[in-house]
């Protein structure tokens, strides 16, 4: 008992394990209690004698009963007190329970919370779905304060150089000192052009210097000049009033006053530019207007847009050369003007070289490429009338040239202290260039005139008097542009004229075009396509002619001999069949003709210089098959024309043509001759009638040359008479004389044969009407010098077969027979019939 009170009592000062709780609490055990008893007693009672001791066994008995009383009250606290340490321990075990799970709920959350917050640290840049963390938002917002920092400071940089500005302008309004470089408002400026650099040089100095602020500056500084500048045209505009600008100006009746006002306000702004170009000397390169000049330009601005920018019936599209026509007359009204007294003025200042006219007049221009640029769109679905408004607008550009404009005396070459210059530099390409250089516009007019071309050329050809020769009062002979028809000149069908009429005008039309590219283009897209169609077009019909002609199918193989019907033959043979390989002929010669001579022209002869020195244009003219081949040194003098692909290509054709005539005259007169060529000699007949069939060959060949030379040049018609008579004279000795056989014809046969011979001659001379004898005769000699010798007789006939036969040349060439060959001569002399050879 004792003991387990001690060791409660001592679980009442430190904890104990629940194995030791557990055992303090269960009930006494009997067997210990008794032998701690008898432990006691045997050690309080260790002999006889002291058991004996009645008195002293009692006072044990006692004190072990008051220690049993005492254990007994102890055991009973102690218990009450376990039981209730017990309670209370299991209270506080639950409670402690309750919190570790508490706690343990909480770790989970930490847990959680934790794992978050590690994947709340991934970078949003690393995965764009994720928010941002905190770093990142506050690099963020230190950025945006960065930022913040800097609009501040761009804000009051502005606000600085705009306060500036406002202060400059001001100044010059308000200021009543005369202009110069001390003025308030030039100081003012000058503080702000310091200003403006120095925010340059630390923008350029600061790595990723903001553009945009400088940018800003630089157009606040111009814009402040600009102001600067419209405060003096402002006095310039309200003294030109008083002189009735922009009417014209009667300046000797002005009164002095106004003139004194005028002069003083244009001066002002001479002043000025001149202040104007040391401050600015970047910017002396770049074409500037005279500032006078350009403010008097903005009345007429102002007019020009109420008649031609409005709603006022001046304003028409289809009318462009009233606008063109308005600024003319304003640049010629105010000329005398200008080059008398703003001269003046000019000379005075330091502006002596600049023509007072010329730049009045560039400054016009602004207002005409305004409303060109705003016209021409509308324009685009109307041929006509775009082919209207470039035409109009290279018609004002050539009254300029004509009135003596170009751009040299302007602020455009003008260059302030530029003593380098390029003195070709005045050149000026024209109003019409706007259009012209704008690829779409200019590629809508080029095709828009190339079908309108094309259309003009089809109905030209389809025309029912195309192929009819022309008149000779319809031509129209000029010496000057060697155009016209002289008498030895090649006469024309009328589609000849036609498309030469029509090759001529788009010359006109593109000849004042001011680049050589857009030139180029016109003769290679419009010009050369229409030349060669129409060669095309001669060449076909020629085709054609070749295929009905029974005179030339003959000639082939397997040909349409036979298969010609009636119309066909008639169409194609006699005069009628020639005269329409004439018109072909004459249809080549005529455009031929015409392009040596556009060829000569100084406009055709620079076109092609150019071409051959540009690489651009050399490489197009290397490919293109109806340009001559350049020359192989760009550097050296081209030869020949321009036209010199398409001149060789007619020639062919007109070569062809006469090839033609020659066979259809011929192979019809074989056709004719044929009855009298296989007839038997015939010496019966009277020698003065020609037999039939001749007499019908030699009247056809008569109405043939009869045709030609009335048709045809003079040199022509003999080269074509020398041909067909050659042929026929070849013709007849074969058929006439060796193939009729040998030794069947007699004297009187070739007498009758010289006589018929002669016949081809006559009607030739006659035809041929004034003609050398020598000329005629010539293509004859074949003939006649065969008729000679077939009808000797006596010793000549003899010498003359001794003479053929001879192995001696000079002997034959003493016989005059140079025009026969000694075996033609041979097979000739055997026809006769004393021939025994």
């Amino acid at each position: 008992m004792s003991r387990a009170c001690t060791g409660l009592s001592g679980t009442m000062a430190l904890p104990l394990p629940a194995t030791r709780i557990r055992e303090l609490v269960q009930p006494p055990d009997a067997k210990i209690a008794a032998d701690s008893a008898l432990e006691r007693i045997n050690a309080q009672f260790s002999s006889l004698d002291t058991v004996l001791d009645v008195e002293a066994l009692e006072r044990a008995v006692d004190a072990a009963r008051q220690h049993s009383d005492e254990l007994d009250a102890k055991a009973s606290a102690s218990s009450a007190e376990t039981d209730k340490l017990i309670a209370d321990t299991l209270t506080a075990v639950r409670a402690h329970l309750v919190s570790a799970q508490e706690l343990s709920l909480a770790r989970h959350a930490l847990t959680d919370e934790l794992t978050s917050l590690s994947e709340e640290m991934v970078s949003s840049v690393m995965d764009p779905d994720r928010q941002p963390t905190l770093m990142e938002e506050l690099e963020t917002l230190q950025r945006t304060l960065h930022e913040l920092e800097s609009v501040r400071d761009y804000v009051g940089v502005i606000h600085h150089a705009l306060g500036l500005s406002e202060s400059a302008i001001k100044e010059m309004r308000e200021a009543k000192k005369p202009l110069s470089p001390t003025h308030p408002a030039i100081e003012q400026y000058k503080t702000l052009q310091a200003f403006v650099s120095s925010v340059q040089e630390t923008c350029v100095n600061v790595e990723g210097g903001s553009v945009t602020l400088v940018s800003l500056l630089e157009s606040v500084q111009r814009k402040t000049w600009a102001g600067i500048k419209d405060v003096l045209v402002s006095d310039l505009l309200a003294a030109s009033e008083e002189l009735k600008w922009p009417l014209p100006v009667k300046y000797d009746q002005v009164p002095p006053e106004h003139r004194a006002a005028f002069e003083k306000a244009f001066s002002n702004l001479l002043r000025l530019q001149d202040i104007g170009t040391k401050l600015h000397p970047t910017d002396s390169t770049r074409p500037t207007p005279l500032y006078a000049l350009q403010g008097l330009v903005h009345p007429v601005a102002l007019r020009f847009k109420f008649h031609f920018e409005s709603d006022r019936p001046t304003n028409r599209p289809d009318k462009p050369e009233w606008f063109f026509t308005n600024i003319l007359n304003v640049s010629h009204e105010h000329r005398v003007f200008l080059e008398t007294y703003v001269q003046q003025l000019l000379d005075k200042a330091s502006y002596g070289h600049i023509d007072a006219w010329r730049e009045f007049t560039r400054l016009l221009f602004p207002i005409l490429v305004k409303k060109m640029r705003a016209t021409v769109p509308l324009l685009l679905p109307h041929p006509s009338l775009l082919a209207h408004m470039i035409y109009q607008a290279l018609a004002f550009d050539a009254s300029l040239r004509e009135a003596g404009f170009d751009l040299k005396g302007t602020m455009a070459t003008a260059r302030a202290k530029d003593k380098d210059k390029d003195p070709d530099e005045g050149e000026w390409d024209g109003l019409a260039d706007v259009i012209l250089t704008h690829h779409e516009w200019f590629e809508a007019w080029l095709d828009a005139e190339r079908r309108f071309d094309e259309d003009q050329y089809l109905e030209i050809i389809s025309a029912s008097d195309a192929w009819a020769i022309a008149d000779d009062e319809d031509e129209d002979v000029n010496a000057e542009d060697g155009v016209g028809r002289s008498r030895s000149d090649v006469r024309a069908t009328n589609s000849a004229r036609r498309v030469k009429a029509l090759i001529e005008q788009v010359t006109d039309r593109y000849q004042s075009l001011p680049r050589l590219p857009q030139r180029v283009r016109f003769l290679l897209h419009v010009q050369m396509p229409i030349i060669d169609q129409y060669r095309t077009r001669i060449t076909a019909s020629l085709d054609a002619f070749e295929a009905l002609s029974s005179a030339l199918a003959r000639a082939v193989p397997g040909g349409l001999t036979g298969q010609v019907d009636m119309g066909a033959r008639r169409l194609t043979s006699g005069v009628e069949g020639a005269s329409r390989l004439v018109k072909a002929l004459i249809s080549a010669r005529a455009v031929e003709g015409a392009m040596v001579i556009w060829g000569e022209d100084v406009f055709f002869l620079e076109l092609w210089a150019e071409m051959n020195r540009r690489p651009a244009l050399r490489a197009l003219a290397e490919s293109h098959t109806l340009l001559p081949p350049p020359s192989k040194d760009p550097a050296a003098e081209p030869e020949g024309t321009v036209f010199d692909t398409l001149v060789d290509a007619y020639r062919d054709v007109c070569s062809r043509a006469e090839d033609m005539i020659v066979r259809q005259i011929v192979g019809e007169i074989e056709d004719d001759l044929r009855p009298y060529i296989t007839a038997p000699w015939d010496a019966d007949s009277d020698i003065l009638t020609l037999p039939p069939a001749l007499a019908a060959s030699v009247t056809a060949l008569a109405a043939h040359i009869n045709f030609l030379r009335a048709t045809l040049p003079a040199p022509v018609t003999v080269s074509l008479y020398r041909n067909i008579a050659s042929t026929l004279a070849a013709y007849i000795v074969q058929r006439g004389i060796v193939y009729r056989g040998r030794a069947r014809a007699s004297h009187a046969h070739g007498v009758k044969f010289a006589a018929e011979a002669r016949a081809w001659v006559d009607a030739s001379r006659a035809a041929l009407q004034g003609q050398p004898a020598r000329r005629v005769e010539a293509p004859w000699a074949r003939l006649l010098s065969a008729s000679r010798l077939i009808a000797l007789e006596g010793d000549e006939w003899e010498q003359a077969v001794d003479a053929v036969f001879s192995v001696d040349e000079a002997a034959y060439e003493e016989l005059g027979l140079a025009d026969l060959s000694k075996a033609d001569a041979r097979e000739i002399v055997r026809a006769r019939e004393d021939c025994r050879r």
